[in-house]
């Protein structure tokens, strides 16, 4: 291996550089066109780069830099450091010195790419055409006055949202109905189509102002066809006005796409239109505020976070200061904190190093616990927990790594101060304890179903289609029609029955004349009136069938719906399909089956909330507890209630509302009745201020303010319910 002194480093000649300002601070960009990448780099830094010719050696380089008008000294290490991540970038090309002379440099060494299975890149071609092609139609989208009306479109599709968002809330699909098959097809298209005008936007702003679109290409988001393009070059431009402009472009495209569809959705009624613009509201936003413009994420909003802050290389400073502070209050480890340059930027750096790291957590927090509600509700609750551990693990050693890296690296393990740790130690113990038995508010949630305290089904007895139905709410007395059904069938078989009727007696009265002088005729007589009184048997059961074609009220009070019922595919039938409740005036004409439920009749005041509170939570609820009862995907406000009954015993079945929509895992294999996996008990709550649109069947979360306990306390009880030790 040759001496370090024997070696020899050229910078790349095809590297570009630029000088830009940030704020009051002034940086080299240097772009990287092999690698589409750039670095910034301080004026020193990039002295040292202009100086890497090939033929000076290491002690060459200081002396040149000595010699020049930089007023800080390169110390032989910090040369060392900044030659080694030079090479390590790609940006610095390195060769020994043979005894000959200088032989050709070798090429670099590209770096393997990190390939992310849910985004795939494929490659791509120049753009310039396609590019050339459509600026000329999309000139007109930069003009002043298409941005005035754009802006004037986005507060008034703002407001549409705001005024009639109960509308909106109550539209959104629940969490069932976006994993069904139509909605992700139909969410995956509208990203696709989404995706597409963000990156066109980037490139045609990019094109604008001067700069070029190196790469356009297939990218598979999520296994969903869509587009990247390269416009790395815009960060070459000198003004930050411009650099933040092709930054913010598909922000701004999307938000574009999300106030018309808002204008559409406002526009049409219900329907396939309807949905395909909220669709691409929910895309368009959430995309935006959660991944494209959170300047906590590596996107489009932290690079207009960087350049409207003027601080490049915002998040690896922010990252580099936090450890260099955690270090110094861990270890003693002095901080390298006077190398930023002011304590302004200090402050923000420390406090985007934060925030970006909490979210990050707070994002696979989330992720795994969706994961794990749907885990639970279709019953593999094994691979959530498999999953957790896996991605877990890592994460917390990845986190970890950096704190703990004085303890392996030699170069910092002589700067560990012992007092200092032992410190850290005592204030980490007392941290922990507090945490574990300082007692915590705590609350539990349990899905829940609402019920009727005092109430009167309604079946249909007869099947048959539905020719008229009262409307819900509608105040009736006992015995009132409340809905009437025909059945085509019904007076047909009548009509034969009572025919027949009439043919047996007048064979029965022929058959009783006779018998006086024809022993036939007095055999006959008893199987005539068996058959008579079969025949008259089967006409009160079908007059009585008829009679309860008419639905009658049992008793005084409102009529109330049952619980939706879901749209059935049936294509030999699908005249009479229906769906949600039989009430609905769209459901006119329908059939109803024998058992259908049609109604409630009774006290709509008179409602209770059923909830189903597990075992290891059940000890914690008392009567007399107060809870919010929320309805989730619903545009309302919570309902107040407060527990009153609390079953001792386990349920045995399960409503079947709380089952159909996996609140509760039920166990189903040979059985009729869904029963929980996990033991459950039933608790009552007596439901306040009751709101015109409560129903029976309706299903939410309730959620209790239990008392305060430590965290210690918490983990115990998670796993005395996990484990069971028999000592007997």
């Amino acid at each position: 291996m040759p001496h370090a002194s024997a070696v020899r480093h050229r910078t790349r000649r095809d590297l570009l550089r630029q000088r830009i300002s940030f704020g009051t601070e002034s940086w080299w960009i240097v772009h990287d066109p092999v690698a589409q990448r750039q670095f910034y780099l301080s004026d020193s830094e990039h002295h040292v780069l202009s100086l890497l010719d090939g033929q000076r050696d290491l002690d060459a380089v200081r002396a040149a830099y000595d010699r020049s008008a930089v007023p800080s000294r390169l110390e032989p290490e910090a040369l060392v450091g900044f030659l080694a991540d030079a090479v390590r970038q790609g940006l610095v090309l390195t060769t020994p010195t043979p005894p000959g002379g200088i032989p050709a440099l070798s090429q670099p060494r590209g770096r393997p790419g990190e390939w992310n299975p849910l985004a795939i890149r494929l490659p791509g071609i120049n753009p310039t055409t396609i590019l050339n092609w459509l600026a000329p139609l999309t000139n007109w989208i930069f003009r002043p006055w298409f941005l005035v009306i754009q802006a004037a479109v986005m507060v008034l599709a703002l407001l549409l949202v705001l005024v009639r968002f109960d509308e909106f809330a109550a539209g959104l699909p629940r969490m069932q109905a976006w994993l069904t098959a139509p909605m992700v097809l139909s969410t995956l298209l509208a990203i696709s189509a989404t995706k597409i005008i963000h990156e066109l936007a980037h490139a045609l702003t990019c094109r604008r102002l001067g700069g070029r679109c190196e790469q356009m290409g297939l990218l598979l988001l999520v296994f969903c066809p869509s587009l990247y393009c390269d416009v790395s070059h815009a960060w070459l431009f000198p003004r930050r006005r411009d650099r933040m402009l092709v930054s913010a472009a598909g922000i701004l495209a999307e938000l574009f796409l999300a106030s018309w569809a808002a204008l559409l959705w406002w526009a049409t009624v219900d329907g396939p239109l309807r949905m395909i613009c909220m669709t691409v509201m929910v895309v368009c936003s959430v995309n935006t505020l959660l991944i494209n413009g959170n300047p906590l994420l590596r996107y489009d909003g932290y690079f207009l976070l960087a350049d409207g802050l003027g601080i490049p290389n915002l998040g690896p400073r922010a990252t580099s200061l936090l450890q260099s502070v955690a270090w110094h209050a861990l270890w003693g480890i002095p901080s390298n904190a006077a190398n930023e340059p002011s304590r302004s930027t200090r402050l923000i750096l420390l406090i985007y190093g934060v925030l970006s790291g909490c979210y990050r957590l707070m994002i696979v927090g989330t992720v795994l616990l969706v994961l794990h509600r749907l885990a639970q509700s279709y019953d593999v609750l094994i691979l959530a927990n498999v999953l957790a551990v896996v991605v877990l693990i890592p994460l917390v050693l990845r986190t970890m790594k950096p704190f703990l890296q004085p303890l392996t690296d030699s170069r910092l393990r002589p700067q560990i101060d012992r007092g200092r740790v032992a410190a850290s130690v005592l204030i980490l113990l007392a941290i922990g304890s507090a945490i574990l038995w300082v007692p915590l508010p705590r609350h539990l949630t349990a899905p829940f179903v609402v019920e009727l305290a005092e109430t009167s089904a309604v079946y249909v007895a007869t099947p048959g289609q539905l020719t008229s139905s009262v409307t819900i709410g509608e105040l009736v007395e006992a015995g009132d029609v409340i809905g009437e059904l025909s059945n085509l069938e019904l007076p047909r078989e009548l009509a034969r029955l009572e025919a027949e009727q009439r043919v047996l007696a007048r064979q029965l009265e022929d058959a009783t004349a006779r018998r006086g002088f024809s022993p036939d005729a007095s055999e006959t007589i008893p199987i005539l009136t068996e058959a008579l009184l079969a025949i008259e048997g089967r006409l009160t059961l079908k007059r009585r069938e008829t009679e309860q074609l008419i639905l009658k009220a049992p008793r005084s009070g409102a009529v109330l719906p049952p619980p939706n019922k879901p749209l059935m595919r049936d294509d030999d039938h699908a005249i009479h399909m229906w769906s949600e409740t039989p009430l609905d005036p769209r459901n006119r004409g329908c059939t109803l089956d024998r058992g259908t439920l049609y109604c409630y009749v009774g006290d709509p005041q008179a409602i209770v909330a059923t909830a189903l509170v597990g075992q290891n939570d059940i000890e914690l609820v008392a009567v007399g507890q107060p809870a919010e009862l929320r309805f989730p995907f619903a545009a309302r406000r919570p309902l107040i209630g407060t527990v009153v009954n609390i079953e001792t015993s386990p349920v045995e079945s399960c409503p079947r509302e709380l089952s159909a929509t996996h609140a509760i895992p039920v166990e189903t294999t040979g059985r009729e009745i869904p029963r929980p996996i996990e033991p459950h008990y039933r608790v009552q709550f007596a439901v306040e201020g009751l709101e015109e649109h409560t129903f029976p069947g309706q299903t939410g979360v309730a959620r209790l303010e239990v008392q305060s306990t430590t965290l210690a306390a918490r983990l115990w009880r998670t796993l005395r319910g996990a484990v069971t030790i028999d000592l007997y």
